[in-house]
């Protein structure tokens, strides 16, 4: 530089350099942030809140453009230096030239000059150039709109003010682009990577879940060492809320923050509704959302209204309680009454449970019941607040104790629900006293209800009675009496009832837009893929549902829940990745809360494994005995059953071959023929192991071969694994070791394609602990893991046992070729794989067209899906 030029200057554009430099250090690239990603925009607005890593995104773009094609220049940094003047302009200017030009910037020069100097630097850069404006005042704004009007595209903008009263003009300008917190706060990619680079032991769900996003809570979030807990608790949020975020509030704007924080969506009518007020809030609501980034738009079908950022709420809600400690409660009920007035009965029941009043429940119609409780789904809300309301009041009304026995039901309460329902039959015109609601509804409740006590077949024919007496007349029960049946074909492997169900649910519940039958819709799916043990498809299943918008899982927590507690058996089942925090307690709470038998079972069951695989028999067995418990009091013996073979299991684990292992009888009489096949499948396949352990080994191989029998039938991939194990381990004990090789591989073979690798490592703990000299041969066939899919298999030993688990009865070696077609392999790397010629992998593939009637392998992957198979 030469040394003509203004020493303050001089020294201000090396502190710009040191910032931006220090800024950038070991931040997170986000290009959706960039002008890369907003294609044709010439400046960006980064409109937000202290925090929202503004003046960061601003440094790393500065630092990728490279020096002298940008400058960095905070202007509230330059104010304190000059003043506010009409020098501040040629500051900028020389500042700009400065870090633009290097040793090459001219010397000292007036306003005008410098700006002229400048543009026809601009116009004649052979390179892209980025000028980044942080801490941008108003002060300066004229000059940015000449910048942004007066040179060609190549000159690219990025502003992060601190008040944004310019932006009214600025907007109206061709290629301005605001980016908003709601952008700028980080995802889950993002905060993955955070996670990554410092080492943070949160989950990504609940670190999201917990800061909306918010980078600086994040940051905070980073340097905790316990788990994490709301953030409003922690001081330094509570410092930086205070003095970096409401520091540049007005008292009056601080003020209508605070009080607007009670309200679920700010709106100027609400707002003036419940604190009485006429002041002119439609300015100052304006301000928080446009100058202050505090509010955002809502839904975009609902873009009037206003959503505050999560943890501004709660921090101003709890100062607001603290404020207004005897008031509180009545802003709540006045919120009820307005959301009540208009119709919005989800947000009725949040407020009023908040504010703790049951008053109003006698002005609640059977259709509003019907929206929250059947539509809506709204099962945790709706306990709570019937928890509330007295009980003789609940009899007088038909449609709350209707809506109560829902909520009994789907709570894991039946014997209070079949109470409430016997009280609503025993009341004489109780159809007419569901003012003009179709009929049927009491049956439906009844009907959907045997089936969330596993009472499977009773439910079956109530739903196909209840479909023929009303279905016609109510397309809302109808679309729950569907996915009912759905559920229940799911969880008695009724594959092919299952497809025909499905469908017919899907079409009502779509039309009828049942949120909540639908979440149970979708959870159905991925109860019969994890039935059929294809674990990997259930993944699928489980993410393509939080993405639909028919189930809209942020609208309905229920949902969500339910969704989770799958996703926890996958995560723990598959084993890829860390296990989120939290997901475990999450998913086991909702479980024993609201879980049916399926639901509970299988949540339980892979948290009782996993405390086993980890030395944790203790714990493992308290929560097994817990269910068993639990299914004693609410009458599931499916549910029993399914823990005392669990508890089974963790003897043997335990006590090795010394185990006395007692074993349910399953009562045949109180049980489904499919319910009693599959618990069958697992005692012939734990009485495999004891007979192992009591080295009866022909025994074991029987038991082994019937696990084996009966999970072909089932169409249980996983089961059929697990059988495989016991069944290897009997034949290498009696000396046939060239089939228990096969039926090992065809084990590892099954746990690869479907993802079952806890079931692996489940049944290797188990055959370890009671046969540790099995070990040589585990290890010999695990080091030719890389020969697994080059075995050829034989028909007459295991074979047999897996030709029925496909549901379109192809062979094992069908199969195969199906999942490597499915993955895009030609017909030489089939060969290869399976060790045969590629003539032969071309007939394979020729039976397999011939089979589904198809001449294409697209056609083929597309039958084969829609038949389940993939």
């Amino acid at each position: 530089m030469q040394e003509g030029l203004d020493p303050t200057l001089l020294l201000y554009n090396r502190r710009m350099v040191q910032r931006r430099q220090v800024f950038a250090q070991s931040a997170i690239r986000r290009e959706r942030l960039s002008h890369e990603a907003h294609q044709g925009a010439k400046a960006l607005v980064y409109c937000a809140p202290s925090g929202f890593g503004k003046s960061t995104q601003l440094a790393i773009m500065a630092e990728d453009a490279g020096s002298g094609n940008a400058a960095y220049l905070s202007l509230a940094e330059l104010e304190k230096a000059e003043g506010i003047d009409g020098s501040c302009v040629e500051r900028v200017t020389q500042a700009i030239l400065d870090q633009l030009s290097g040793p090459d910037a001219p010397q000292t020069m007036g306003a005008h000059e410098g700006e002229a100097v400048l543009f026809a630097r601009l116009w004649k850069a052979e390179q892209p150039v980025l000028l980044c404006f942080d801490e941008f005042t108003p002060a300066f704004s004229n000059f940015a709109e000449r910048i942004i009007c007066e040179t060609p595209s190549s000159v690219k903008l990025a502003f992060a003010p601190i008040g944004v009263e310019f932006l009214s003009r600025l907007a109206l300008l061709p290629g301005v682009v605001r980016v908003r917190s709601e952008s700028l706060a980080f995802n889950e990619a993002e905060i993955d990577e955070l996670a990554l680079l410092s080492g943070a032991p949160w989950s990504t769900e609940r670190a999201l879940e917990l800061t909306g996003g918010w980078p600086a809570l994040l940051r905070f979030a980073v340097d905790r060492t316990e788990p994490l807990s709301s953030p409003i608790q922690w001081p330094e949020v509570q410092n930086f809320l205070h003095n970096d975020v409401f520091a540049k509030f007005t008292v009056e704007e601080r003020e209508i923050l605070r009080n607007a924080s009670i309200l679920q969506a700010v709106t100027p009518e609400s707002y003036r509704y419940v604190f009485k007020t006429n002041s002119d809030l439609e300015h100052w609501l304006k301000r928080l959302s446009a100058v202050h980034g505090v509010l955002v738009a809502g839904l975009a079908n609902d873009g009037e209204k206003l959503v505050m950022l999560p943890v501004l709420r709660d921090f101003l809600r709890e100062e607001l309680r603290e404020l207004m400690p005897d008031r509180f409660s009545y802003l709540l009920k006045r919120i009820a009454y307005w959301h009540w007035r208009r119709g919005e009965y989800r947000e009725t029941i949040t407020a009023a449970l908040d504010a703790h009043d049951h008053r109003w429940a006698h002005r609640v119609s059977a259709g509003v019941l019907i929206d929250i409780a059947l539509r809506q789904g709204e099962i945790a809300g709706l306990r709570e607040w019937f928890a509330s309301v007295p009980r003789d009041q609940l009899n007088r009304l038909p449609a709350l104790a209707f809506g109560y026995a829902w909520t009994m039901y789907f709570s894991q309460q039946a014997q209070v629900a079949d109470e409430v329902l016997e009280g609503i039959a025993a009341t004489e015109d109780a159809e007419q006293n569901l003012n003009g609601q179709p009929r049927g509804w009491p049956e439906l409740v009844f009907a959907i209800g045997k089936a969330t006590h596993d009472e499977l077949d009773e439910s079956t024919r109530l739903c196909h009675q209840w479909i023929d007496s009303f279905g016609e007349d109510n397309e809302v029960g109808a679309g729950a009496a569907y996915t009912c049946l759905a559920f229940i074909a799911a969880s008695e492997r009724q594959f092919e009832d299952l497809s025909k169900l499905s469908r017919k649910a899907f079409s009502i519940n779509r039309y009828a837009r049942q949120r909540y039958a639908s979440g149970w819709l979708s959870a159905t799916n991925v109860l019969a893929a994890m039935r059929r043990g294809e674990m990997l498809r259930a993944r699928t299943l489980v993410k393509q549902s939080r993405e639909s918008s028919d189930i809209a899982v942020e609208r309905s927590p229920f949902a969500s829940n339910l969704l989770q507690a799958f996703e926890y058996q996958l995560c723990e089942e598959i084993k890829e990745g860390v296990m989120p925090e939290g997901l475990e307690h999450d998913a086991i709470n909702f479980a024993m809360e609201y879980g049916v038998v399926d639901v509970l079972a299988g949540v339980t069951q892979a948290a009782a494994r996993r405390m086993a695989l980890k030395g944790l028999t203790t714990e493992a067995f308290a929560l097994m005995e817990k269910v068993r418990a639990t299914a004693h009091r609410r009458q599931l013996p499916r549910l029993r059953y399914l823990a005392e073979i669990n508890l089974a299991e963790f003897h043997l684990l335990e006590e090795s071959a010394a185990a006395d292992v007692d074993l349910p009888k399953p009562n045949a009489a109180i049980l489904s023929a499919n319910q009693l096949q599959a618990l069958d499948a697992r005692l012939a396949r734990v009485r495999a192991l004891i007979e192992i352990g009591k080295s009866r080994f022909g025994l074991a191989e029987q038991h082994a071969r019937l696990a084996l029998r009966e999970a072909g039938v089932m169409g249980d991939l996983r089961a059929a694994a697990a059988a495989q194990y016991c069944l290897a381990t009997a034949l290498v004990l009696l000396g046939s070791t060239r089939d228990a090789e096969r039926a090992f591989r065809e084990a590892e073979e099954l746990v690869a394609l479907n993802g079952c690798h806890t079931t692996r490592e489940w049944m290797m703990a188990l055959l370890l602990r009671i046969v540790p000299e099995t070990i040589q041969f585990f290890d010999t066939i695990g080091r030719k893991g890389e020969a697994l899919h080059s075995m050829e298999p034989s028909v007459g030993s295991s074979d047999k046992g897996l030709v029925p688990v496909l549901a379109g009865r192809l062979t094992r070696k069908q199969y195969l070729v199906l999942q490597y077609i499915a993955r895009g392999m030609t017909n030489k790397e089939i060969a290869a794989q399976l060790s045969i010629s590629e003539s032969g992998a071309k007939w394979h593939v020729k039976r397999l067209f011939e089979r589904f009637g198809v001449s294409k392998r697209s056609q083929l992957v597309a039958t084969a899906q829609a038949k389940n198979l993939l």
